[in-house]
């Protein structure tokens, strides 16, 4: 199982909702997104404005192909504007 972690900064309450929402409609709506992905999990800090978005991969060549796909970068565009900077990834393999 791989990993891949993105952390980001909102700009504002009203913007996480917003962001959430763009997240979810894109990790739903696309069959690649299911091909690539076969877990994910979306928080937002308690009384803060970070959001991170787990997606759990079977492989990392699974992983590499999901962070480069088109929609990824769709994503990153939709949402950057409610961003304080820019997205940070991390990947990990699970042990």
């Amino acid at each position: 199982m791989f990993i891949r972690m993105i952390i980001a900064e909102v700009v504002s309450e009203e913007q996480i909702e917003e962001f959430l929402r763009l997240t979810k409609e894109t990790m739903e709506e696309s069959t690649r997104y299911k091909t690539l992905v076969s877990t994910y999990d979306l928080m937002k800090e308690a009384g803060g404005n970070m959001v991170i978005l787990i997606t759990k991969h079977h492989n990392r060549d699974a992983a590499i192909e999901f962070h480069s796909s088109r929609e990824a970068r769709q994503l990153v565009a939709k949402t950057q504007h409610l961003l304080l900077g820019s997205f940070v990834v991390k990947m990990f393999d699970n042990i």
